[in-house]
């Protein structure tokens, strides 16, 4: 019986995209090689460029479906019947969480900003942002127009939650010593977590 060599495609192309990202995010675009990338995969190296045809391809396609992702929740929660303060925080929370749990591609997207490793992935990067400062400047407007949130700055706003939450939820130790906590297990980045959104949240909330 002949089977479909689909399933295994795409395991070993989301294997590659799995790999590849966790060494992005250690060695940047430069440090990690093809060759690299295909022995800590366990793939031929010339499945890459059948896969994605290059090194560069290969970068662009994970942010492309990191990016997706990201853009397809933020207009998700968009679309969501809430009070603004509800709304605000369920963003917020999710956007953590993703942080938390795609820490690597955080550390990609962070350099790829400030080196610019690959420009032609800076117009994603920049699309994905846009819509989350809509989204954030959306919230914000509502919030002051039913009385509920002060009136503030929502570009600074907006800059301290792209911007900042990346950096604290990617737990480098020294940054969790700095705010008081011996280590970043899990518990420290619970209490971070809630720490951080009661911050930004009061600056709002009358």
């Amino acid at each position: 019986m002949k089977f479909s060599e689909e399933p295994l495609i795409k395991d070993k192309k989301a294997t590659l995209l799995k790999v590849a990202e966790e060494l992005f995010a250690i060695y940047g675009f430069n440090g990690a090689s093809t060759r690299m990338i295909a022995e800590q995969s366990g793939i031929n190296l010339a499945m890459i460029n059948y896969y994605f045809g290059s090194k560069e391809a290969l970068y662009a396609a994970i942010f492309e479906n990191r990016l997706l992702f990201i853009i397809q929740e933020i207009e998700r929660i968009a679309q969501l019947e809430l009070p603004p303060a509800e709304k605000l925080e369920t963003y917020l929370r999710g956007y953590i969480h993703r942080i938390q749990t795609n820490q690597g591609f955080y550390r990609m997207e962070s350099r790829q900003l400030t080196m610019l490793e690959q420009p032609s992935i800076i117009g994603l990067v920049n699309t994905s942002r846009s819509k989350a400062f809509s989204l954030i400047h959306t919230i914000i407007g509502n919030g002051v127009s039913l009385g509920v949130f002060r009136e503030i700055d929502t570009a600074v706003f907006g800059l301290n939650v792209l911007y900042l939450l990346p950096t604290l939820f990617t737990r480098p130790d020294s940054l969790f010593n700095q705010l008081g906590f011996s280590e970043s297990h899990d518990s420290a980045v619970d209490s971070l977590e809630n720490r951080v959104i009661t911050f930004l949240m009061s600056s709002l909330i009358i």
